[in-house]
């Protein structure tokens, strides 16, 4: 277990970039803790806030029920986080011919693994399980073996769905060996999963009235189909510690058990994920030339269809969109509009634009564009192409991907909202600009804080800093917004095309100065990055 431990610390310091953070000077150091402290408590107070108007639908005796499907939500959180990467962390990871070249059991290896996978999930799922617990305490009144059973329960709770989705992760290994079928796989999972999500959310108040009227049936699912989630239930609102022992117990032989199942065929499993595809059908096709950037622009879209976590996690946002728009055809006017603008007061276009400057500020291709060449971006250099064909080629795909399924959106919106002719021009000439701005700003972040030398995809999309800030900087602007049109009088009263043509001459600006940016500052990181 120590040497597992080891392992597992040396992996976390690769996977959150600790070594370089700590050379990094006193003010960047603050500037890094600020913008992690102000995500995360940002993410916290938006979930509290949720689950507070949310609680009001529960009785008092009904709380309980309230907090178990909270703590549920958080148990399919991380299985569907796990499924989607337990994958890249247990076969495909770029550490595993180092680590099997040790003198380290097999079986040491599987557990630092595991524990590593555990420890992402259970800070997903702290996201949760802290703000409902916040709400639980002020609708109800707790004592303090409450309290403490679930501060260690908070501990537990992930092990299970990390275990779930790691066992469907080692299915999708060992009976679809192909590499490009596992792919095919992952991406239809995790989009069909994220379907389901956004179906509830859409009746989330026709979900909750029917778990209140069901909560007998509820109870009895939750017994003999989740029978550890039952236990933690009884364990935490009837004082019972022999069912909280029983629950703790039930995790950890489950964590046991999984180690054992896939230690007999890991290493045939590492074997067929990095095989090579030399038993593929080949046939002599004749060569093509073409440009150099289209070159470029089409090895950024076999990379970017051949990495699932890429794919799916950079355009979780525009699929956001896509998926929003297409519902609005099926739902009346009158519910999206109290669904979306219940606190805000704005025209159907006003909507549509504020929705656009979320979505797609989450929908970030080249924050990761550098770092997911990895070990490998020596080759790129090599190439006889200057370092602005590689900097704009990466724009230019994730400007490709981003532009036209936005374009459509908003013309299915404008469709289902009654938005004019002329506020539509309007939306899609924003959107465009709004694409290119977030594009050259990804590409700028990524540039400054690369990641090259992470163990796999995963880290480079969802962990570094780089995914992070760009995140982080649009939200922050559409904070401000919302702000401004929230607190500054007469806002609210300014026409959509004013408003508009404001943000539009921002947006141009903005990309200007990040033109500058990049023939110069990017050319420079380009030459410097190893």
């Amino acid at each position: 277990m120590n040497k597992s431990l080891q392992i597992l610390k040396v992996s976390l310091y690769n996977i959150f970039g600790i070594n370089k953070f700590l050379k990094k000077s006193i003010i960047l150091k603050t500037g890094i803790i600020l913008l992690i402290f102000y995500g995360i408590i940002s993410i916290m107070f938006s979930m509290g806030f949720s689950s507070y108007m949310l609680a009001d639908s529960f009785e008092i005796n009904m709380m309980p029920l309230f907090l178990s499907i909270f703590i549920s939500f958080a148990s399919l959180l991380v299985f569907i986080s796990t499924m989607r990467t337990s994958k890249n962390n247990l076969y495909d990871s770029k550490d595993n011919d180092l680590l099997l070249s040790l003198p380290l059991k097999l079986k040491e290896i599987i557990t630092a693994k595991i524990l590593d996978i555990y420890i992402i999930s259970f800070i997903l799922s702290l996201i949760i399980l802290i703000p409902t617990f916040v709400v639980f305490c002020i609708k109800v009144p707790v004592n303090i073996t409450f309290i403490l059973l679930y501060i260690i329960s908070i501990f537990i709770i992930p092990i299970i769905p990390t275990i779930i989705g790691s066992f469907f992760g080692y299915l999708i290994a060992r009976f679809i060996p192909k590499s490009n079928k596992k792919n095919i796989v992952e991406i239809i999972l995790s989009f069909f999963l994220f379907f389901i999500i956004m179906f509830f959310q859409f009746n989330i108040s026709n979900t909750l009235k029917t778990i209140v009227s069901n909560s007998n049936i509820i109870d009895n699912i939750m017994k003999y189909i989740s029978y550890p989630t039952y236990l933690l239930r009884e364990a935490l609102f009837n004082n019972n510690i022999l069912y909280f022992i029983l629950y703790i117990v039930i995790n950890i032989s489950l964590i046991y058990i999984f180690i054992m199942i896939i230690k007999r065929s890991y290493l045939k499993l590492i074997y067929r994920s990095n095989e090579n595809s030399i038993n593929k059908n080949r046939s002599h096709k004749e060569l093509k030339s073409s440009s150099i950037t289209k070159a470029l622009i089409i090895k950024e879209k076999r990379k970017f269809i051949s990495s699932p976590i890429y794919l799916i996690n950079s355009s979780f946002g525009i699929v956001m969109l896509f998926v929003a728009s297409l519902a609005s055809l099926f739902y009346s006017k009158e519910e999206i509009l109290k669904l979306i603008g219940s606190t805000i007061n704005l025209s159907s276009a006003h909507l549509i634009l504020v929705f656009i400057l979320f979505v797609v500020g989450m929908t970030n291709i080249t924050a990761s564009s550098i770092s997911i060449e990895g070990s490998k971006f020596w080759i790129l250099k090599s190439l006889p192409v200057k370092e602005k064909d590689i900097i704009y080629s990466k724009i230019l795909f994730s400007i490709m991907v981003v532009i036209p399924i936005s374009i459509l959106s908003i013309i299915i919106l404008s469709l289902s909202f009654n938005v004019n002719f002329i506020d539509t021009l309007i939306l899609i000439l924003f959107v465009s600009i709004y694409a290119i701005v977030i594009s050259k700003f990804g590409m700028i972040i990524n540039l400054r804080f690369p990641k090259m030398d992470a163990i796999n995809d995963q880290v480079v999309v969802k962990q570094s800093l780089s995914s992070l800030i760009t995140i982080m900087g649009p939200m922050l602007l559409f904070i401000i917004l919302i702000s401004v049109s929230q607190f500054i009088e007469g806002f609210n009263n300014l026409s959509f095309s004013t408003i508009s043509f404001y943000l539009i001459i921002f947006m141009f600006i903005s990309n200007l100065i990040l033109n500058k940016l990049l023939n110069t500052y990017g050319v420079k990181r380009i030459k410097s990055i190893i």
